[in-house]
């Protein structure tokens, strides 16, 4: 497989040849929170042990057994998401926002026909829902002089060993046919950067942008043993809808390549995915005030198919040029990594309570897959540079009456084993809340932080220097809600 063409964070249009399927593809499906209701994000998602909450359910199933009533619940969320690039000196903004319904559910609890039993199974409770895991829209800039170099150079790098005939029809062929890369005199499989770019001082702007979600519907089965011991279990069905375009633009601004005025490559993706999932947990009710829980997920392969395309157009000394790929399509399958998650959950007299979520997932443990098998070096790649981590959330609530005050945090253990950090993204929640004996709504805000890298194209092709992020994420959840 011939080298990556782009090594960004985002995973841009790809096919079996110089833009590929990589480990990006495994990552960006992998990190994934337990979403929920405001009740359990504005405590964090710490919810584990607490139960009798949906957010706790998507967690740990045995928290349906602590459910005392049925309810319906839809939860509307509105998304942000900003990212401040600075690349070679310039700084730039940009931003996204999101309107989605984050989660919708109905519970459906049917206690023991003899109310006065205490001992044995006293209750059953089973729920279905709609819950989003990932949200993944995204607008990004990125803009600069780049005086080491340009994207015709990596393109000419990842042409090398190829004759024109066998070049990527979705990269670099069209950099050939657009006159930005051409043979040496002396060989037929070794490329130049014409137009004297090779030695940078263009304009460039890059603007990436992607939308779509990751989703699964929860089917969930729970039971009560003597107020003690509450075990459950379910199946997701899980889904991923994913789009992504990309702009590079390089322009001689200031009239120092010379014999060349413009170029715009341009990428768009779009992916769909689907999976199964099984769920299992347990909670132990200690005591009055302490409980216990332990929770497994067990993932199948994500079934993922992908269409792709990719243009060109140049303004060089030779005039105007464009050039417009075929339309790709691939189908692969990742291997996901199953979770386990340790809660704790103390309730204060019913007027408070501190609970705590330690996840497990392994992501050397990922893996890519097709029919072709030509994935080892990406594979590679995640067995020697990825990290079995942990991911921690922290909540309290606070009652008062009616009234409900919560808050959390939650972080997110750091994916590479090369990562100074334990964890590299930090969640901040917020959450407030109404209940009364059949209706209820809470509000829960998110923020979080999280510092990033992005490359236009792979260092190892052609020089640049790497683009800082700073990516603030919000979020506003409200949940409404029914019990009968």
């Amino acid at each position: 497989m011939k080298a990556a063409f782009f090594s960004s964070f985002l995973l841009l249009a790809g096919s079996s040849g110089i833009i590929a399927q990589n480990t990006q593809d495994a990552i960006r499906y992998s990190l994934t929170s337990p979403g929920g209701t405001a009740q359990s994000l504005g405590m964090g998602g710490a919810s584990g042990a607490v139960g009798g909450d949906f957010g706790s359910v998507i967690i740990n199933p045995a928290g349906l057994g602590l459910y005392r009533s049925s309810e319906v619940v839809i939860s509307p969320n509105l998304f942000n998401y900003n990212a401040e690039s600075r690349f070679y000196g310039q700084t730039e903004d940009n931003s996204k926002f999101n309107f989605n319904i984050s989660n919708l559910h109905m519970v459906l609890h049917f206690p023991s026909g003899n109310q006065k039993k205490t001992k044995g199974w006293l209750s059953s409770t089973i729920s279905i829902g709609v819950n989003r895991t990932a949200n993944l829209h995204q607008r990004i800039s990125v803009r600069g002089v780049n005086t080491d170099g340009s994207i015709v150079n990596a393109a000419a790098a990842a042409s090398n060993g190829s004759q024109a005939a066998d070049l990527d029809p979705f990269s670099t062929l069209l950099f050939w046919n657009s006159y930005l890369i051409d043979n040496k005199p002396s060989s037929n499989t070794e490329y130049f950067s014409q137009n004297g770019m090779r030695n940078g001082g263009a304009t460039q702007k890059i603007n990436l942008e992607s939308s779509g979600r990751i989703g699964e519907t929860n089917f969930t089965y729970a039971g009560n043993y003597s107020n003690r011991l509450y075990v459950g279990g379910g199946f997701s069905i899980r889904r991923i809808v994913y789009e992504q375009s990309m702009n590079h633009i390089e322009n001689n601004e200031t009239d120092s390549v010379a014999s060349f005025s413009a170029l715009n490559y341009r990428t768009q993706m779009n992916e769909r995915g689907s999976s199964v999932a099984f769920k299992g947990g347990i909670i132990y009710r200690a005591n009055d005030w302490f409980r216990l829980g332990a929770s497994a997920i067990l993932p199948i392969d994500y079934n993922i198919s992908r269409s792709y395309s990719s243009s060109i157009s140049s303004r060089t000394a030779e005039g105007l040029h464009e050039g417009q790929s075929p339309e790709g399509r691939a189908n692969y399958r990742i291997r996901q990594s199953p979770r386990v998650t340790f809660s704790m959950a103390a309730i204060l007299k019913k007027r408070a309570i501190i609970s705590l979520d330690y996840e497990t997932v392994n992501y050397s443990a990922l893996r890519l897959r097709n029919e072709e098998g030509s994935f080892d070096k990406d594979n590679e790649n995640l067995r020697t540079n990825y990290a079995s981590t942990g991911n921690l959330r922290v909540g309290a609530e606070l009652r008062f009456d009616e009234h409900y005050i919560r808050t959390g945090v939650q972080l997110y253990g750091s994916t590479k084993i090369s990562d100074p950090k334990p964890f590299n993204q930090t969640v901040y929640a917020l959450g407030v809340g109404f209940r009364n004996e059949g209706f209820f709504v809470d509000f829960a805000y998110q923020l979080s932080f999280q510092k990033l890298n992005f490359t236009p194209y792979s260092p190892e092709l052609a020089m640049t220097q790497l683009a800082d992020l700073k990516v603030n994420r919000n979020s506003l959840l409200v949940s409404l809600g029914t019990r009968f």
